[in-house]
């Protein structure tokens, strides 16, 4: 396909194009299509959430719709104008707007998060905190479904920390783990010479 040669200079062979689309094909045959989780609650949960939903967004173009005349997409619908009924009626969007403002999203998802983190605070006897961007280090306590999205309860000596969930977190579940900021996600790792954590399998 290519061929590299000394101070950096690459030769394109003639065949490039059918070989890349030929491995291209194979990679979609082996896997012809992608699941990505758009949220952890269901669509009847979502109506009525006081948090921000995958129905807002979905209100606000920001993600794709399921189309059609399958039940999906009918089921989908209808929640999808029960929510904006009841964005109306909360007073978070008028009645000619499409969609809630991302002012209204960012508290509604500020008022979850204080929400969560209060009731975990008297759950465990100490400050929870949300992440705002910094290096993290604790036992991984368990995770939490919120309406707007899946977040992970990192548990330290003085204070507990509410930050967004990874699948490699899981199997450190229960473990002194440590969150070390890499861009604008943190990268997880078991913390060096610590013990089990909280023994949650």
């Amino acid at each position: 396909m290519v061929q590299r040669f000394g101070a950096g200079e690459f030769i394109v062979g003639h065949d490039h194009r059918r070989t890349a689309l030929a491995f291209e094909e194979k990679l979609v045959k082996r896997a012809p299509f992608s699941v990505q989780v758009g949220s952890y609650w269901n669509l009847s949960e979502q109506v009525h959430a006081r948090g921000p939903t995958h129905l807002d967004h979905a209100l606000n173009g920001d993600v794709a719709i399921p189309n059609g005349e399958s039940r999906v997409a009918r089921e989908f619908d209808q929640a999808l104008q029960q929510r904006r009924l009841f964005l109306i009626e909360q007073g978070w969007m008028g009645p000619n707007e499409l969609g809630p403002s991302r002012h209204v999203l960012d508290q509604m998802a500020q008022a979850e998060l204080a929400g969560h983190a209060s009731a975990l605070s008297g759950e465990f006897g100490m400050s929870v905190r949300t992440y705002r961007g910094h290096n993290v280090s604790g036992a991984y306590a368990r995770r939490i479904d919120l309406a707007q999205g899946r977040l992970a309860l990192i548990v330290g000596e003085r204070q507990a920390h509410l930050v967004p969930w990874r699948p490699a977190l899981e199997r450190f579940a229960g473990r002194q783990v440590e969150g070390v900021m890499r861009g604008q996600t943190l990268a997880w790792s078991l913390a060096k010479g610590r013990g089990i954590g909280l023994g949650i399998e």
